[in-house]
């Protein structure tokens, strides 16, 4: 079954998008202030919607905020700053504000500009993709103390979805029935696998191994490191002599051969290095690997009650990964069908940058070096598909956070321990469920996770209330329709 390489792509980018393409909001402003800053008059806000996720807002602080901040900063100075002629915190207030007024006023306005827009973004319940475009900095630097701070600051904000209903969606589940074929053929892979060596009465051939005892000699004389009784020597596995394979090559049980072998240079018997050996091998047997013979005691062997139990527990399996595979296609379904029902406004700086970032992934993938011109017609077309693809990955996103949103949807401690135990069936790790989960839930780890299963959580819910009918597929659709897919 072939993967769905770009699903899986796009999905990680949704998720990605999700997490850290986008800063939260106590990102975006400066932490300036360990405690938040109460003003004295309230900032007064106009917030312009541009479109596009875009934002306009002008910002007017009060000048008795600008007071109350002057006078904190010149506490701090006076018990801190280090005057010349002053003892510490005795230098006059004066002093300080010729020495250090411009500092002062520069940190005031920073400050007060960094708890408006904090406050501005509680307010309005905004989240900014990137820290603000500011006007105003140098105008209110030049402007007396006793007038208001003035500023203009432009920002995006994350993409919208505007869904009507995602609860009454019509679904198509595809069903794929695992056959006695599929199960015959997983059997003989483990029979492979459980292949061992057993003695026939053939010529030995390549992968097969020829049970022999060799001796060696250099003038009639033998040396050490020249002899070996009972040796399992695999043919084409090339760990002797190119002679010994030449000899042992159609040999038989009862066989006895000789050859002539040149010592090579790496010999620890620095004399003997590159002397002429004449070899004596006796073939005691020859083995090849033969599959088992599938039956009760076979499947014991390996853990199972019988053949039967067996067999039923290899059909389950390849049931689970395909209902593994069939469930992601109905959620991708389900997140398609949202994003064309849906309506959006993007921002284009993401939409931009995402667009950038496709495009030179096409350019490694075609070969080109970072600095190699490539030809308009094919960077015109990558930049179609890229912005194809941007625009597709921001609106899945979109879809999936506002359901999100909407649902109020966390993720516990229990979500963290069901991804922890579906990681360590996944990919057969040794270590407990508990330890993976503790290590999912710290750290980047953790927001990374999070935005997994909140995804999951979404669509899940999407599907749970869709009205779903279902369609038998063979393998074969599967597996064209993943190519498909994945060539797109």
């Amino acid at each position: 079954m072939a993967d769905d390489k770009h699903n899986d792509q796009d999905t990680a980018q949704e998720e990605d998008l999700a997490a850290g393409d986008a800063p939260a909001a106590a990102d975006v402003a400066e932490e300036g202030d360990e405690e938040v800053f109460k003003f004295v008059e309230e900032p007064e806000f106009d917030v312009k919607y541009q479109g596009d996720c875009l934002y306009e807002v002008e910002i007017s602080i009060p000048p008795a905020n600008r007071a109350k901040k002057s006078e904190e900063l010149f506490s701090e100075l006076k018990s801190e700053a280090e005057v010349p002629g002053f003892r510490p915190g005795r230098a006059p207030r004066r002093v300080l504000e010729k020495r250090f007024g411009k500092a002062v006023k520069g940190e005031v306005i920073s400050h007060l500009l960094d708890a408006a827009f904090r406050k501005l973004l509680e307010e309005q319940e905004l989240e900014p993709l990137d820290t603000p475009d500011i006007d105003g900095i140098k105008e209110n630097e030049d402007s007396p103390d006793t007038e208001p701070l003035k500023f203009t600051l432009k920002f995006e904000v994350g993409p919208i979805a505007k869904l009507d209903d995602y609860k009454n969606l019509e679904l198509e589940r595809e069903v794929l029935k695992v056959d006695d074929a599929e199960v015959d053929e997983a059997l003989e892979r483990v029979g492979e696998q459980n292949q061992d060596y057993a003695a026939i009465d053939d010529a030995a051939q390549e992968g097969d191994q020829v049970v022999i005892d060799f001796d060696g000699t250099v003038g009639g004389e033998f040396f050490e490191g020249g002899a070996g009784r009972d040796y399992p020597y695999i043919l084409g596995a090339k760990r002797f002599f190119p002679e010994f394979e030449e000899v042992l090559t159609g040999a038989k049980a009862g066989d006895e051969k000789q050859c002539e072998v040149t010592l090579p240079d790496h010999m620890p018997n620095e004399a003997l290095r590159g002397q002429k050996a004449q070899f004596t091998l006796k073939v005691k047997e020859v083995r090849r690997r033969q599959k088992p013979a599938f039956n009760d005691e076979f499947a014991q062997g390996l853990g199972y009650e019988d053949l039967a139990d067996m067999r039923e527990k290899i059909r389950e399996s390849i049931q689970e990964r395909y209902d593994y595979v069939l469930d992601s296609r109905l959620q991708e379904q389900a997140i398609d069908t949202l994003v064309e029902k849906a309506s959006f406004e993007l921002p284009q700086s993401w939409v931009k940058r995402l667009t950038d970032s496709h495009v030179e992934q096409l350019r490694s993938e075609a070969g080109y070096d970072e600095n190699e011109a490539v030809p308009e017609e094919e960077e015109a077309e990558w930049r179609d598909q890229a912005a194809e693809r941007a625009d597709k990955e921001i609106k899945r996103m979109a879809v999936v956070s506002t359901i999100i949103r909407e649902e109020k949807l966390e993720a516990t401690e229990e979500d963290f321990e069901d991804e922890a135990e579906r990681m360590t069936q996944d990919y057969g790790m040794r270590a407990s469920v508990r330890d993976v989960a503790q290590v999912l839930m710290g750290g980047q780890m953790r927001s990374h996770t999070e935005d997994r299963i909140l995804r999951r959580k979404a669509l899940d819910l999407v599907v749970e209330h869709a009205t779903i009918a279902e369609k038998e597929i063979d393998k074969s659709e599967l597996e064209n329709a993943d190519e498909a897919e994945s060539e797109s």
